[in-house]
């Protein structure tokens, strides 16, 4: 959330097709601004520990919370989850973490 045009972000464990879990990130954007995959990708991985590093990004215009204002993590884990394919892969993007 250090980016200027990020508004609200979470991570959470996302299963893989191979059963491996990797690390996922739901991504609200400020208003009127615009970010990729790969300006996301280079932030974490200047400023947190490469484990952390979110390996799948989507980016969406809101993230669903219950009635006391917490995130519903399962809520878009299983959507992406089930969506692997259409959110953004640092992987599929041919991008390696330097340890």
């Amino acid at each position: 959330m250090a980016l200027p045009a990020v508004a609200i972000a979470d991570a959470f464990p996302v299963r893989t097709a191979d059963n491996d879990k990797e690390v996922g990130a739901s991504v609200v954007l400020c208003e009127g601004m615009q970010l990729y995959g790969p300006r996301v990708d280079a932030h974490c991985a200047a400023n947190i520990q490469y484990f952390m590093v979110p390996r799948y990004i989507e980016f969406l215009p809101e993230l669903p919370s219950t009635t006391n204002q917490k995130f519903e993590k399962f809520s878009f884990k299983q959507w992406m989850e089930a969506g692997l394919e259409k959110v953004w892969d640092r992987e599929k993007a041919g991008i390696v973490l330097k340890l």
